[in-house]
């Protein structure tokens, strides 16, 4: 009778460990992209399509003629004309924080050398609203956030500047205003918006937007902006690390063991 105690003692514990071992893989399913490893003037669209990002992005331009694209600009480049997205920033929760490689949406694609990069990029700040860049994930997510730069008066361009996330047919919008606005269920009080800001958003998740998941968000500028340090998490069910499954195969083991005797 001891020995059979002595086995169920051991058994419950082989479970709860292989448990906790499951769950550490499940919250390792986070993502964060940072654009740094990336050149000045190169377009992105599948460079994360791959696990663990699992994301394909683009550009959609609203101003006739110019590029769909969304491409990578140098935020330390110190010969440029578009200084609204040049470090260092005039305010905002990032104040002081350099992120060098950033992402905007152009207004043009000139390459000249034909080296597959655009010489110039600068990010579009016509015909408001300007556009969108897209994020497509192949897997179901659960939260997303953003760092913005250069989001101006987000109360004067009001209902142009948010992010929409979608879910088949289903979509849902949150405004930039939200972010700043006393008593909002996405209120950051360390938000300043401005020209030449930088801000990190909170992530917003499906729960506050009354979904399970979704698999699109569109960041919608009213005018220039630019983002970095994308952040979202996946709905990937949790796959118990291998020390994990030999844990769970060890009642099975304590069983045949008490058989056998």
């Amino acid at each position: 009778m001891f020995r059979n105690r002595k086995l169920g003692i051991l058994a419950a514990a082989a479970l709860t460990t292989a448990t906790l071992a499951t769950t550490a893989v499940q919250n390792a399913s986070a993502a964060q992209i940072y654009f740094s490893s990336r050149q000045s003037g190169e377009i992105v669209k599948t460079q994360y399509s791959n696990s663990p990002y699992n994301v394909t992005i683009s550009g959609d331009n609203f101003v006739p003629g110019h590029p769909d694209l969304a491409v990578i600009f140098d935020s330390n480049r110190p010969q440029t004309y578009d200084t609204d997205i040049l470090y260092p920033w005039d305010g905002g929760n990032l104040f002081g924080k350099k992120l060098d490689q950033i992402l905007i949406l152009p207004e043009n694609k000139i390459d000249a050398n034909n080296d597959g990069f655009i010489d110039n990029p600068d990010d579009e700040g016509g015909q408001p609203p300007a556009g969108e860049i897209i994020f497509k994930f192949s897997k179901a997510q659960k939260t997303f956030g953003l760092d913005l730069i250069d989001m101006g008066d987000v109360a004067e361009e009001r209902d142009k500047s948010f992010l929409q996330f979608k879910k088949g047919t289903t979509v849902k919008k949150v405004f930039f205003t939200e972010f700043s606005t006393l008593g909002n269920q996405y209120y950051d009080p360390t938000i300043v918006w401005g020209n030449n800001s930088a801000n990190r958003l909170k992530p917003v998740t499906a729960a506050q937007l009354g979904l399970s998941d979704f698999t699109e968000v569109r960041v919608h500028f009213h005018d220039s902006a630019a983002l970095d340090n994308v952040m979202f998490t996946t709905t990937i069910p949790p796959i118990p690390e291998p020390a994990a499954l030999s844990l769970l195969a060890l009642p099975a083991f304590l069983r045949t063991r008490r058989r056998r005797k």
